[in-house]
């Protein structure tokens, strides 16, 4: 990372110094990175590089790649050069149709996703719940035995 001249006590950097910083660093951090540490860092889902692991590596937020057109810019350049290598998968047919379309909103995203929560809850206190029964039952069987015990001895009477 290039380090800049400290300003005046007091004093902090404007929008396009910072801009500029984040782009500087951004080419130091091409320059030491190899293919092995760009394939740690590809969003296998979407097939690009993970816009926090590249952001924390330059030292900015990963606000940076939507305000800042220079910076995001290089970054596609980057990934579409680690494309023609090999080390990130090609871009669909799919991806690049539907790529200036508007998603189609689903009013039941959220509703499923609190149910799955949901269900995820209830399932794991189902399993303990089933677990301390069954710890239970084991208890019960052994006091079962212990109370036979003390009957035919004549300790307790029936």
């Amino acid at each position: 990372m290039i380090d800049y001249p400290k300003k005046e006590a007091g004093q902090k950097l404007s929008g396009a110094e910072k801009g500029q910083k984040a782009r500087d660093n951004f080419d130091a951090w091409m320059a030491t990175m190899n293919n092995d540490g760009y394939r740690q860092m590809v969003n296998n889902g979407r097939g690009i590089l993970k816009r926090k692991d590249v952001a924390k590596a330059i030292g900015c937020e990963t606000q940076a790649f939507n305000s800042n057109k220079g910076l995001s810019n290089k970054l596609r350049v980057l990934e579409n050069k680690l494309r023609a290598e090999g080390v990130l998968p090609p871009v669909t047919d799919k991806a690049l149709t539907n790529k200036d379309k508007p998603k189609e909103y689903d009013p039941t995203l959220s509703r499923r996703v609190l149910d799955s929560k949901k269900s995820s809850k209830l399932e794991r206190e189902n399993i303990e719940l089933r677990a301390k029964v069954k710890e239970l039952e084991c208890k019960l069987e052994a006091n079962k035995e212990w109370n036979e015990v003390m009957i035919e001895m004549g300790m307790i009477p029936r």
